[in-house]
């Protein structure tokens, strides 16, 4: 599993306007069925990240349990019951190992290259939080985990997407 290094703006910069360059990878996308196998990568990308700190201005679901914003996330643009339950939701798993996350694990994020690697893509998610928000992507997970991944995609979409978080929420 590849994770590409980004690239530097004209100014230096890593971020610009919330934007990030990455290197051009040749090659196609994963089925669904190809992405469940990548699970053991997954891990694997998972465990080399344990001593990586928080990405700076983004905060986990775990922290979110008593701030109110961070990275895509601001939870004083929800109703405040919306917020009591995805706070519920996060809380029920923050016992959960934490590393840094890609955050949006599909197969449009993943590439095949031709030489059968795989390499992570469109990192705007990333974030140091619970591994179940990739690896509930790529097996089996329980209710609670199901139910945390939903509450962030909830939260994250409340403010970019309202209309497809508020489609979400009532599933909470």
């Amino acid at each position: 599993m590849l994770v590409p290094e980004l690239l530097q703006s004209e100014d230096g910069n890593l971020i610009e306007n919330g934007w990030t360059c990455e290197p051009f990878f040749e090659g196609e996308h994963p089925s669904e069925d190809e992405l469940v196998h990548l699970g053991p990568q997954i891990v694997e990308f998972h465990a080399a990240t344990t001593n990586i700190p928080q990405r700076p201005g983004f905060r986990s679901s775990v922290e979110l349990q008593h701030l109110s914003s961070g990275g895509d996330v601001n939870l004083n643009a929800m109703p405040v019951a919306l917020v009591e339950k995805c706070r519920d939701a996060w809380s029920a798993v923050s016992d959960r190992q934490t590393v840094i996350v890609h955050g949006d694990l599909n197969p449009a994020n993943i590439i095949k290259t031709r030489n059968g690697g795989f390499v992570m893509v469109d990192w705007d998610e990333s974030r140091r939080d619970l591994a179940l928000f990739d690896l509930g992507q790529v097996s089996e997970d329980d209710e609670s985990g199901r139910r945390a991944r939903l509450a962030w995609e909830v939260a994250c979409s409340w403010v970019l997407e309202p209309e497809h978080a508020q489609k979400l929420a009532c599933r909470l």
